[in-house]
């Protein structure tokens, strides 16, 4: 299923399905229906949506599960597409950090999800909306007989061309404040954030 909601020309929306279409086909998924509705008025952005549904073997499946101690977080992409979207939005993204930006977001995941296997990873989760501390939250039994803590090394974290100069603008994703009302929450006492120096 495929969901489009906008104001744009019919040209708009056929660029959108043949790039939808062209990408499901490489990795071996068809594109068989779909739909499209209006946006509400006075938002003229479109959006779409994919629904995908299949068969898997139960025992390939990476899900979201309780992080253990000992475990390694391992990060496949650069993260900051949020605040450099934001940054897009305002007019004041270099053309070099979309590029960058726009390459990582093309680039599939399938690859990576296939070392993970071969190497043993037993719990995978997305990093988007709520970003990386959002979601490594969704992952720490918040649960104060729990010996799991994260040690989050934020300079060996990478992070997209151009983020940390969009953050330093005062320039905040969509969901920042809900972030921050996270951290305040619970992470501080489930998630350490520190400098390689000092964590060494």
């Amino acid at each position: 299923m495929i969901k489009y909601v906008c104001y744009q020309a019919e040209d708009t929306l056929v660029q959108l399905l043949a790039g939808a279409s062209s990408v499901l086909s490489s990795e071996g998924c068809a594109l068989v229906g779909g739909h499209t509705s209006e946006a509400a008025e006075g938002d003229p952005s479109p959006a779409m949506g994919l629904s995908v549904t299949g068969n898997v073997l139960e025992a390939t499946v990476l899900k979201k599960r309780p992080l253990s101690p000992g475990m390694s977080l391992v990060l496949t992409k650069a993260i900051g597409t949020g605040v450099l979207m934001v940054a897009d939005m305002k007019g004041v993204l270099k053309a070099d950090w979309l590029q960058s930006a726009l390459t990582s977001m093309l680039r599939s995941n399938a690859k990576a999800a296939d070392i993970l296997r071969k190497h043993g990873c037993t719990v995978c989760t997305d990093v988007t909306g709520f970003g990386l501390i959002g979601h490594l939250l969704e992952m720490v039994p918040l649960d104060e007989s729990s010996s799991c803590r994260v040690d989050l090394i934020i300079d060996r974290v990478p992070v997209l061309r151009g983020a940390r100069e969009s953050a330093f603008l005062g320039l905040q994703s969509s969901l920042y404040v809900e972030v921050i009302l996270m951290l305040i929450a619970s992470s501080l006492y489930y998630i350490k954030v520190t400098h390689y120096s000092e964590f060494v």
